[in-house]
């Protein structure tokens, strides 16, 4: 998801804003947009793997943001 979807999100659903969260957020504390595989000048492979390692390094922060929204 790029920023702009996030912010499409929070503004067409206000009930959700403060549960829609970029994954760079999340894991990295700084907020970026990941390129989109399915764009023909973006390398599919590099960005699946960026992908599995940032989910990798951050799925303790990803349960524990998940547990924390789920209990609000």
């Amino acid at each position: 998801m790029e920023q702009g979807h996030k912010e499409a999100l929070r503004s067409e659903f206000p009930a959700i804003r403060g549960k829609v969260y970029l994954l760079s957020e999340v894991v990295e504390g700084v907020a970026y947009d990941i390129p989109d595989p399915a764009n023909p000048h973006v390398d599919a492979r590099q960005v699946a793997c960026s992908l599995e390692q940032m989910i990798e390094r951050g799925i303790s922060k990803i349960i524990a943001l998940a547990e924390s929204l789920a209990k609000a």
